[in-house]
């Protein structure tokens, strides 16, 4: 088992997505707040623009988590299929609203009655993208991510860190602010994910055995040589039709797929699997790695 820093970048992109989600709401609202207060309102738009700095280097840090960064948008090529590519959609969407309406802000080009209106939509385009988020990690053949905890975790991210966030740059920008209400939705926050990991840890001892004969779907699958889900049984050559790696295979590296209870040989013949992996996904660096010492052994 490898040491996990390939997947560092790939955190760096989902904690500072949910942190930036956050900050862009409670600085928002108090944007909205200020009214008629010109020169406040300018003071924070300015300070703003270390949100979408944070947003832009969890961008820049999920392209390195690609084997190959130069086929970054190749992860577009299933939106509406793909959980991994409705991520990035909606992840591009509320970065390209959000980042508009700061420089439009900033250059004082933003009329007042649009500017309220579409930071609105920029703060529900930073909800979606973190439920998108979410979708990413319910995959059925990993039982530890595939429930209600996970989205918890993911919003109560948000709560968590991005009140104390904006919370430094309403303090930056010298507007006043009741600090010990953000200070309080964040300690709140914290105590309600300790009691979620908490719940989370518990119910593992609930979760079905992959190896037994009625337990995981994944588990079931390997006890039928050549299935596929929703092909059980199907053959070699729906083998070679199937479009795209499974969630988990698209997103982690191959290292991870044993503990997902995922096979490769379910889903594809090995020359499928790594085309279609490369193609589509611009390739993990594991993954080609280790295809790579297989073929010279060969």
């Amino acid at each position: 088992m490898g040491n996990g820093w390939h997947e560092w970048p790939l955190v760096l992109f989902t904690v500072l997505g949910q942190c930036v989600v956050g900050a862009t709401i409670v600085s928002g609202l108090g944007w909205l707040a200020l009214g008629d207060q010109r020169e406040a309102r300018r003071r924070l738009v300015r300070n703003m623009f270390f949100i979408w700095l944070l947003m832009g280097i969890g961008f820049l840090a999920s392209v390195m988590h690609l084997g190959s960064p130069l086929r970054a948008f190749n992860s577009l090529n299933r939106i509406g299929a793909s959980a991994l590519s409705n991520e990035i959609a909606s992840g591009a969407l509320f970065f390209a609203v959000g980042g508009f309406w700061w420089l439009l802000a900033v250059l004082e080009k933003m009329p007042a009655t649009l500017g309220k209106v579409w930071l609105a939509i920029a703060m529900l385009l930073g909800l979606l993208f973190v439920l998108a988020m979410t979708r990413v990690y319910q995959i059925n053949t990993v039982p530890t991510w595939y429930n209600g905890y996970t989205t918890s975790a993911f919003f109560l991210t948000v709560l968590l860190s991005g009140p104390l966030f904006a919370a430094l740059l309403l303090r930056l920008a010298k507007v006043d602010f009741n600090g010990w209400f953000f200070a309080g939705l964040s300690v709140a926050a914290l105590v309600i994910s300790a009691a979620v990991i908490i719940m989370q840890s518990a119910g593992l001892s609930t979760l079905p055995q992959l190896g037994s004969a009625g337990g995981h779907p994944a588990a079931r699958l390997r006890q039928t040589p050549g299935a596929t889900p929703g092909t059980a049984g199907a053959g070699p050559r729906l083998l070679a039709m199937s479009a795209d790696p499974p969630p988990a295979a698209a997103r982690y590296g191959a290292a991870d797929w044993p503990a997902a209870g995922l096979d490769r040989r379910m889903y594809w013949p090995r020359p499928v699997l790594w085309s279609a992996y490369d193609r589509r996904y611009g390739g993990c660096r594991l993954m080609r790695r280790r295809a790579g010492a297989r073929r010279r052994k060969e």
